[in-house]
């Protein structure tokens, strides 16, 4: 949000411009798939004065702040193959793994998500505030489409937002796509905002105004009930405590199985024990017999076997709707 501000000002000044170059920089070492959501402001600032060489070394400078330790930390040959690597791989899964469903999950994590609106196994509380979003929306785009904008700000705007939802949609986070939705957020926000002025100045009525009252006492309500939801530990972070309690046996490690994105998070918040991947290690898993056995995930890894104990965690769903329900198997 920052950067859309500074590289299209209202009025322009090559000094916001700097700035917007800058931070874009900086916001590609805290998210590199936010990228294209800048590609269109950046190509802005750059053609839209005769300042493109500072603009280009802002930028670069933004840059070289977060890859400089990178590289030093990972050493220049680890870091470009795992950068090739990992472009690679991230490209092609896009383009090869693509389904329809993609878009719909996207509007999802838009909606139910990004915006907290109504969805199923949600709040019947959200039903209000998917109203409420729906007629401030509609009022906020009335007010802001009477704005004089310039025509390429208007462009701007329209190419931002279609070139970074067709990236969100195509290369989308399959563990987490409501992250993916989070740039637009701030708009859909300020849109919302408009509405509600449009609303109280144009409606000025008693009604009017409690109406407004009600959906905003209930979406500050929610917030704050997610927010107090948030600090509490997921039902991962619950099963990882209670794993970090189970000791193996003298004689034998802790043997793990779960999917690679449970085990990765396990290993680095350094729970102790001899990790297998539930998809590329089947023969190994099949061949476990001594020791202290451990599944972690929504099921039963290991269904030849009968396990000693089984232990459920859960969380909000509204809160995190990745694994909201996981069981702890022990062999």
């Amino acid at each position: 949000m920052a950067c859309f501000y500074y590289l299209v000002p209202d009025h322009y000044q090559i000094k916001q411009v700097y700035k917007g170059c800058f931070v874009a920089g900086l916001v590609l070492g805290i998210k590199l798939t936010y990228f294209p959501f800048l590609i269109v402001p950046l190509l802005y600032a750059f053609i839209s004065n005769s300042k493109f060489l500072p603009c280009m070394g802002y930028f670069l400078l933004g840059v070289v702040l977060w890859l400089m330790p990178v590289i030093v930390a990972t050493g220049w040959t680890e870091f470009l193959s795992l950068s090739i690597e990992y472009i690679k791989n991230y490209f092609i899964s896009g383009l090869t793994n693509f389904e329809v469903a993609q878009v719909f999950s996207f509007l999802e994590n838009l909606w139910a998500d990004g915006l907290g609106g109504f969805w199923i196994d949600k709040s019947p509380f959200t039903l209000i505030i998917s109203i409420g979003i729906l007629f401030c929306t509609f009022f906020g785009i009335i007010i802001l489409l009477s704005f004089d904008y310039p025509r390429a700000k208007n462009y701007v705007i329209s190419g931002t937002f279609g070139i970074y939802s067709v990236w969100a949609i195509i290369f989308s986070n399959q563990n987490h796509g409501s992250v993916d939705v989070l740039p637009l957020v701030p708009f859909f926000l300020i849109t919302i905002s408009y509405g509600i002025i449009y609303f109280i100045v144009n409606y000025n009525y008693l009604s009017a105004k409690l109406m407004v009252l009600i959906f905003l006492i209930t979406y500050i309500s929610f917030t704050i009930y997610l927010v107090v939801q948030h600090m509490h530990p997921t039902a991962l972070a619950q099963a990882k405590m209670y794993v970090d309690e189970i000791k193996g046996d003298k004689n034998e490690s802790l043997s793990l199985i779960s999917v690679q994105s449970i085990n990765y998070y396990l290993e680095a918040q350094k729970v102790k024990g001899k990790f297998y991947n539930v998809e590329l290690d089947k023969e190994k898993i099949g061949g476990l017999k001594m020791g202290k056995v451990i599944t972690i995930g929504a099921g039963p890894f290991l269904l030849k076997r009968n396990p000693k104990k089984v232990t459920a965690f859960h969380h909000n769903p509204e809160v995190n709707r990745n694994w909201a329900d996981i069981w702890v198997y022990e062999y």
